[in-house]
């Protein structure tokens, strides 16, 4: 009798070491490799992104990354809340957005870009006392025209009477029409500023001369809930992908970039990529002030804490 209750014993142990055991494995990605769907732009900011998928980073560690290409930030912002996308390359001002919807979004780190004013080849516009009553492109309620404006305050113009602002989603649209002489300028990121370069424009002001940081990694808060390893994963995949950047001449991978990220053969040769460092977390002076422009704008009814549109739970300041 006692053999056998000894015997029933260790049987309850067993089977109670392997619950915990199977408890404790629920935190990292499954064997069957679990998709984390991004929604990218054909910007600079994703090209760590675009390069750890293609070299296999992600895959390594157990993580399929799906990601999806859009032409336009209103386009991705729509994906992204319907639930087709778990995260985005996004912005400070689609976040506070999305928290002024009611959609829980989290920016978890910034990304490494910037945004140029630009002007067209025949604009006539050669310095900041030219650029009054031109016609600038942007996309409306977003970090261009969130750029555009800090871009004129600091040229201490208004940015309510200054230009004249026409909205156009499409990045590539806008490109057109600036090349077409129908937009005076534009803001821009790489690698469409190249684009414009080499047909003449020039690049009046740059974020990076303002030191803006408003370019982010969003994840809905379900992803961050329910897929909390496959971003840890994802984070470790985009850093390798710095370092590979930092190491490697980009003529060595902008043929991969190119395909991966929609940009467009004739930058190969003229591209400026940004300097590279590991995801970090957003600086509260952007968050201020993104706070103000937007509800200078009525675009956000209150100002929104650090906490509420930044989770700190992946990257280091």
């Amino acid at each position: 009798m006692k053999k056998l209750l000894c015997f029933l014993l260790v049987i309850s142990i067993s089977l109670t070491s392997m619950a915990c055991s199977q408890n404790e494995k629920t935190s990292e990605p499954t064997k069957e490799k679990t998709t984390l769907t991004l929604g990218i732009l054909p910007d600079t900011q994703s090209v760590p992104i675009a390069l750890a998928n293609y070299l296999g980073y992600f895959k390594d560690e157990g993580v399929n990354i799906k990601v999806e290409k859009f032409t336009s930030a209103p386009e991705r912002d729509s994906a992204l809340q319907s639930g087709a996308l778990d995260g985005a390359i996004s912005d400070l001002i689609s976040v506070m957005l999305f928290c002024e919807g009611g959609f829980n979004v989290k920016t978890t780190s910034i990304t490494d870009g910037s945004q140029e004013f630009i002007v067209g080849a025949n604009s006539g516009i050669t310095d900041a006392n030219s650029i009054k009553g031109a016609t600038i492109g942007l996309s409306e309620n977003t970090v261009m025209e969130y750029a555009c404006d800090r871009f004129l305050t600091n040229l201490k113009l208004d940015p309510n009477t200054a230009i004249t602002k026409t909205y156009i989603p499409q990045i590539t649209v806008r490109m057109e029409m600036l090349e077409a002489g129908q937009l005076d300028g534009s803001v821009m990121p790489e690698p469409q500023v190249s684009v414009g370069k080499a047909g003449g424009a020039k690049v009046l002001i740059s974020s990076n001369d303002l030191n803006m940081h408003t370019t982010g990694i969003a994840f809905s808060t379900d992803a961050i809930k329910d897929k909390k390893a496959e971003i840890e994963v994802f984070y470790r995949g985009y850093n390798r992908a710095v370092e590979y950047i930092n190491t490697h001449e980009v003529a060595e991978y902008i043929d991969i970039i190119i395909k991966e990220t929609g940009f467009p053969e004739s930058v190969t040769e003229t591209i400026t990529l940004p300097t590279y460092v590991n995801a970090r977390l957003p600086f509260k002076e952007d968050i201020k002030a993104v706070n103000d422009w937007m509800l200078a704008k009525d675009l956000i009814a209150k100002a929104y804490e650090y906490n509420t549109v930044v989770d700190t739970g992946f990257c280091k300041e």
